[in-house]
């Protein structure tokens, strides 16, 4: 705007056009009550904020939690025993995403590494 002379015409123009709008608009009391509902109005919008912030809170301990867990068990810190004899199995489910919403799998790892049998490895 300081450089363009063009520019600050045009927005001189513009500030009589606002003038002679706001002189042409009848004077009206706002009604009864307006103040009070805008500021209760107000008051909700604040506390749905808060009370957002407070699930985005307790979501991200929950969340933080359950990964916590999952990531203690998976490196064995946590074990739980499964039936005698059983041979210890992490799995993990697949889904697709993006382009491949529809798709779907899983991983079974077993525990114990590759057994040999018969001189075979």
């Amino acid at each position: 705007m300081a450089r363009c002379a063009a520019c600050r015409a045009e927005l001189e123009g513009y500030g009589v056009v606002f003038d002679l709008l706001a002189a042409a608009a009848p004077a009206a009391e706002p009604p009864a009550g307006l103040e009070l509902r805008i500021l209760r109005g107000l008051k909700t919008t604040r506390t749905s904020r808060a009370r957002r912030r407070a699930l985005l809170a307790m979501a991200t301990v929950l969340v933080s939690a359950l990964v916590r867990g999952n990531v203690l068990q998976w490196t064995g810190v946590i074990r739980y025993p499964g039936p005698a004899g059983a041979t210890p199995l992490l799995t993990a489910s697949l889904l697709g995403h993006c382009d491949a919403r529809g798709a779907y799998g899983a991983v079974v790892l077993d525990m114990e590494g590759p057994r040999r049998s018969g001189g075979r490895h």
